[in-house]
């Protein structure tokens, strides 16, 4: 009987951990056209951008290129009617961030594009869709864009702290099953 709870409280578990949302999934892994090197795209607030208020957009650049700081970087941003926004971009390292302030919710196309500053080097381009679901539905005045700030990651912390907590909690009510058998 012990043997068929452990198994039940284990695939409960399970369950638990497949069903919930992983902290990482919300992070965007895209590919340059080429398809040759890869970014994380990472969004502030939580991983879901917000129309009317700022949103960071970080772009973590992955394979060959060891410092974007090597590179002229630019971002557009077009809406669903085709109008582009050239976004203010700061580089470090392998780090692309903007900050930009979706007028409304919809359908956005991000193109990423970091031109090198030899001559030799490859210019390297990621296009991709972005919906914005929450925040205000009507336009905003002027789409705004400041200094990019700093990613807050409380959220995965949140997530990292629940999911360590879950296994210590199976294992004590296993206990605590054991000791009424």
């Amino acid at each position: 009987m012990l043997h068929k709870r452990t198994l039940l409280a284990l695939a409960v578990v399970a369950a638990c951990w497949i069903v919930s949302p992983a902290t990482a999934s919300a992070h965007e892994l895209i590919t340059d056209t080429a398809g040759s090197t890869k970014a994380i795209l990472h969004i502030e607030p939580g991983d879901d951008p917000v129309a009317g208020k700022p949103n960071t957009l970080l772009f973590i650049i992955q394979n060959h290129i060891s410092s974007l700081q090597d590179y002229r970087v630019s971002l557009v941003i077009r809406d669903a009617q085709g109008t582009a926004q050239t976004v203010p971009v700061t580089a470090t390292d392998t780090t692309a961030s903007a900050t930009y302030t979706f007028p409304s919710q919809g359908l956005y196309s991000l193109t990423l594009q970091a031109v090198p500053a030899n001559p030799n080097g490859q210019t390297v381009q990621f296009d991709h869709s972005l919906r914005v679901a929450q925040g205000s539905n009507g336009s905003v005045k002027a789409a705004s864009t400041t200094a990019p700030a700093k990613p807050s990651h409380k959220w995965g912390y949140i997530g990292f702290a629940a999911a360590a907590c879950v296994p210590a909690i199976v294992i004590a009510i296993s206990l605590a099953l054991r000791k009424k058998d």
